[in-house]
């Protein structure tokens, strides 16, 4: 893969864990998700990711070995002063503990 190949941007948008019971639509991650997709430059990947193994996941699809490139992860999610909680925003208060 030649430099000018790899993505200058990943965008990493929150989603349910895999199995969330009950609803899981969020209109405004959904929207931006949406919006994301459409107007996204070349070199930019957009992806969803419901934790941190999510994220270490689709960064190892580009950061192998040889990559000599630059990345710029950007991550779009629920976000209350201090934390990132990406998933957990759709798993109940009574499962958090």
């Amino acid at each position: 893969m030649r430099v000018s190949d790899q993505p200058d941007t990943i965008t990493l948008v929150a989603g349910p864990p895999p199995g969330t019971p009950g609803q899981t639509e969020n209109a405004f991650i959904d929207d931006t998700l949406a919006t994301l997709s459409k107007k996204t430059p070349s070199g930019t990947r957009v992806v969803r990711a419901a934790s941190v193994r999510d994220i270490d996941l689709e960064l190892g699809k580009i950061l192998h070995d040889d990559f000599r490139g630059v990345v710029r992860v950007q991550i779009v999610g629920h976000s209350i002063s201090g934390m990132l909680s990406l998933g957990a925003s759709w798993i109940p208060d009574c499962e958090m503990q």
